[in-house]
């Protein structure tokens, strides 16, 4: 029967990865149709398969792990350089099972100077929100991330042992979840991280190093509280569109004075 035929699996397995496809929906809609089997030859034997070849391609090939590998190191450093240029300190973990963590870190000013406030006389401490731990995970893919990233995110916090570590001097710090993407949140990922009890941050960083969104949870806004997200547009759009980039910013609570964390 045409279930047991070696073809029907890869097939099969194409019309799911590939709906598009209108020849790999319609073979897994008549897999019971024997007739269908010399229709589907025949296709593949007149080469008149739309999409056949790099459906294939992209699907059965084994992934080339270096290349892969790299553009994700890539992107892991990319999302570092351009957190780091708002006053977090991250490192990355460079362990092959980093069980979802790719970046580990802090709330700092730069090493070499103290953030000032606009008034002379009044500074901004060395190191901002000295209780908290940043627990980071950095996502290269073609779609927008799924809820279930978010929800691994939410397994890592919870999983977290508060324990002294490279960035604590004698306390234990209380662990917060970044996750990075490139292209953006679906709308299962946004319920997710707003309903979690766990403190967490949507970030969407783009292929340029520019940062689209920063996004907190109710928990993480309270941990990070005088921490002020300032969205900018360019000229020509208005705010209802969504921002062209956003950047942090430090209110000092006794001053009420905003500082940009750099």
């Amino acid at each position: 029967s045409l279930s047991h035929t070696p073809l029907s699996p890869v097939i099969s397995h194409l019309a799911k990865r590939h709906p598009s496809c209108i020849y790999f929906r319609r073979f897994s809609t008549a897999c019971s149709s024997r007739s269908f089997t010399f229709r589907i030859a025949e296709l593949v034997r007149k080469r008149s398969f739309p999409q056949y070849q790099a459906c294939t391609y992209s699907t059965n090939r084994k992934i080339d792990s270096s290349t892969y590998s790299e553009r994700g190191i890539l992107y892991e450093q990319l999302c570092i350089k351009t957190l780091s240029s708002f006053g977090l300190h991250l490192e990355e973990t460079q362990k092959s099972h980093d069980l979802g963590v790719d970046f580990v870190g802090y709330f700092s000013c730069d090493q070499t100077t103290t953030l000032t406030s606009h008034t002379p006389e009044e500074t901004i401490p060395y190191s901002l929100f000295s209780n908290v731990v940043l627990l980071g995970q950095c996502k290269n893919e073609r779609r927008k991330c799924a809820g279930r990233v978010v929800r691994e995110m939410q397994g890592v916090i919870s999983r977290y042992e508060q324990s002294v570590d490279e960035f604590s001097e004698d306390r234990p710090r209380v662990p917060i979840g970044l996750v990075v993407v490139r292209l953006g949140f679906s709308p299962q990922a946004l319920l997710h991280h707003m309903q979690s009890k766990e403190p967490l941050i949507l970030v969407q960083i783009d292929e340029h190093g520019v940062m689209k969104q920063w996004n907190m949870n109710g928990n993480a806004s309270r941990l990070l509280e005088g921490l002020v997200v300032n969205r900018e547009w360019n000229d020509g759009t208005s705010p209802s569109d969504a921002p062209d980039r956003v950047s942090l910013w430090y209110q000092n609570a006794e001053s009420s004075h905003l500082e940009e964390l750099r």
